[in-house]
């Protein structure tokens, strides 16, 4: 018999929104960085753009998760777990 899954709640949504946000401030960064360092064409600031649009696809496709399972909740409500309207 598969395995239900029941995803998370909306206040883990909160949570995960909060720290992925964290996360992909920090990729973007840190690929600012590395491209001053090593050079925007270097197999390093590649890598590390990368990481920056895997982290924003992640984030990308919470948020339509959240709505999704959200749908009776306020719209500004629920695309604010990952895209805040203080961010």
């Amino acid at each position: 018999m598969p395995i239900k899954y029941n995803g998370f709640s909306f206040q883990e949504h909160q949570k995960h929104g909060d720290e992925l946000y964290a996360a992909c401030r920090t990729l973007h960064s840190l690929f600012l960085d590395i491209s001053k360092a090593y050079g925007k064409t270097s197999s390093i600031a590649n890598l590390s753009n990368k990481a920056v649009k895997a982290a924003d696809e992640l984030r990308n496709q919470l948020d339509n998760l959240v709505c999704r399972e959200n749908p009776e909740r306020p719209d500004m409500e629920v695309s604010g777990c990952y895209y805040g309207k203080d961010r």
